[in-house]
């Protein structure tokens, strides 16, 4: 078992089974509910990368359940619920599609959840087209949260908002008889209860007297991208010097998707693109593979998580195939090659890294120099990636990811 690995108790799996599966690392279950039936309070359940189609009910209220690489969960044309986790944490998971959604959230993407009951400590969360009802809320802590697009039925009965960003088209108004602290916000449209946020300080003197409302400077919020920029307001304006909203500094690099194009050196091998970007594998073959030419960062940095934003999805359908992903459940991976000028990449040897982590070298069981996509990878040699130039190569199998 890769030794680098988040680890838990109970464990899910695209390529898990309900019926002989023991909910371990390597025997898992097929479906979250069944990890979820099979915890017992305190323990954590690890959901491996994929895409699950399902609603939840009747966990255990103090539980973690941990996304543990691209993990996507659809409520399914909102008939869904996940419900019964009232205490529990849900982790770094895209959550959308549901009716109803009652839990506790740190690092997740929601999405379109029509009824959001959130509880406890919400930290670290996008947030975008949620509706909250008003009887829903009550003695939650929002902490650097990010809401876009978002509503409410009536009064918002949050006992604590801090660090979070409301965008242009959000507008919260807060219960006060609820509320026990409101401060270092950003209300993009400058709007609070119905007034503007000046209006607002003034008629509440212990209330957001430091939040403020300025245009955040997201890395590109069309493509989901609500990272910040370096001219962002958002950055260090949250109590203690801390950001506000969910996600913190980034660089964007304008055009890097175009390094994926053939027509600026990419190689494509058995797979197709469409005039707005998408890939998919050319019939019939099963597999094809996505070489991009090479990318200049523009200095050396030492890279952090190298992501892309876009309208993504995964078929629930599909297991991940374990040629290509790091085991124990399951990764996203692709490949990495490195280095500081243009003439040296073209040497420089491919890493399998892991989708979503940051990309580093380590060595394995027998010593071997390999990337932290390697199921053998020892996190103890750990050391991160410092490059101005890379290449990626990504292989897409079966249906591939679209967009």
């Amino acid at each position: 078992m890769a030794q680098w690995r988040k680890t838990g108790d109970v464990y899910v799996s695209k390529n898990g089974n309900d019926n002989t599966g023991d909910g371990s690392a390597t025997n898992p279950f097929a479906s979250i509910q069944k990890g979820v039936d099979a915890l017992s309070t305190g323990q954590k359940l690890i959901v491996g990368t994929g895409k699950y189609e399902e609603a939840v009910s009747n966990g255990h209220p103090t539980n973690e359940i941990i996304g543990d690489g691209l993990v996507i969960w659809d409520g399914n044309s909102l008939v869904g619920q996940i419900t019964g986790i009232d205490k529990g944490i849900i982790r770094n998971l895209r959550i959308k599609n549901f009716y109803l959604v009652q839990a506790s959230f740190q690092d997740c993407f929601i999405d379109n959840i029509t009824s959001t009951i959130l509880q406890g400590t919400v930290k670290g969360n996008i947030l975008k087209s949620c509706t909250f009802a008003q009887n829903t809320n009550v003695g939650t802590q929002f902490r650097n949260c990010t809401f876009i697009s978002c509503a409410w039925t009536g009064k918002w009965r949050a006992q604590s908002v801090q660090n979070c960003h409301f965008d242009e088209n959000t507008a919260p108004e807060h219960d006060l008889n609820y509320l026990l602290s409101s401060d270092f916000n950003n209300y993009e449209m400058d709007k609070v209860n119905n007034m503007s946020l000046s209006d607002f300080q003034l008629a509440n003197p212990n209330l957001e007297q430091n939040s403020i409302t300025e245009n955040p400077i997201f890395g590109d919020d069309t493509i989901d991208n609500y990272t910040l920029q370096n001219d962002s307001v958002n950055l260090g304006a949250g109590i203690d010097g801390d950001d506000i909203g969910a996600w913190g500094r980034a660089d964007s690099f304008d055009g890097l998707s175009d390094q994926f194009l053939p027509a600026n050196g990419a190689i494509l091998t058995d797979v197709d693109v469409d005039g707005n970007g998408n890939f998919t594998i050319t019939a019939p073959s099963t597999t094809g593979i996505i070489e991009s030419a090479g990318i200049d960062l523009g200095k050396k940095y030492t890279l952090d998580i190298f992501d892309f934003f876009g309208d993504y999805d995964l078929d629930a359908g599909e297991v991940p195939d374990l040629d290509n992903v790091a085991q124990d459940p399951n990764h996203l991976t692709y490949q990495m090659k490195y280095a500081d000028t243009e003439g040296d990449l073209e040497t420089a040897t491919w890493y399998q890294m892991v989708w979503g982590y940051p990309p580093q070298i380590g060595q394995d069981s027998q010593s071997n120099t390999v990337g932290n996509g390697d199921p053998d990878f020892d996190i103890s040699t750990a050391t991160p990636v410092e490059a101005q130039w890379v290449k990626i190569l990504i292989t897409l199998r079966n249906d591939g990811i679209g967009g």
